[in-house]
């Protein structure tokens, strides 16, 4: 590096260097006139605190996330008390947590019959907060509760109706 010149080094992950910094000073002749060191001790966090994927393994769900908002459709019937939301920070180092309780990617259950919120924290401290909502699809199933052919009524067995008509 000459006189002027700034040096960039893309660090891959976060964490804790030492830098050493040579100054050398030369003469007119091209002697040199002056050398210094000195270490410089550079600690490097990440500020990523970003949910990127949201859903739940099962049952199987994708989630939306737009803003700092989630949501989620689950099949009618599912018991919203003990689901497991499966989630991707934008960061490894990033921590989830619900409660204050650190959660666990696929593991941690929730209950999610009230929008739960979830706090991500970055490895610096940033933090951000998603409220994450799981809706049931309503039952929109139809029952048969009567059947009959030419006023004979039919008697249910399960899914199958038996109607005994007269001869003729």
């Amino acid at each position: 590096i000459v006189d002027g010149e700034t040096f960039i080094y893309a660090y891959p992950e976060p964490g804790t260097f030492t830098v050493t910094i040579l100054a050398t000073s030369y003469g007119n002749n091209g002697e040199q006139v002056y050398e210094d060191a000195d270490s410089l001790v550079i600690n490097i966090t990440d500020g990523r605190a970003e949910l990127i994927e949201f859903g739940f393994r099962s049952p199987k769900v994708v989630g939306e996330i737009s803003g700092q908002d989630i949501e989620a459709i689950v099949p009618f019937g599912t018991d919203l008390t003990t689901l497991k939301a499966t989630f991707k920070t934008s960061s490894k180092f990033a921590v989830v947590t619900v409660g204050g309780a650190e959660q666990s990617s696929g593991k941690t259950a929730n209950d999610f019959t009230n929008p739960v919120e979830f706090v991500v924290t970055a490895q610096n401290g940033n933090t951000t907060s998603y409220m994450a909502h799981a809706f049931a699809i309503p039952d929109t199933a139809k029952q048969l509760i009567s059947f009959s052919i030419k006023k004979v009524g039919g008697i249910f067995d399960g899914n199958t109706i038996h109607v005994l008509l007269p001869a003729g």
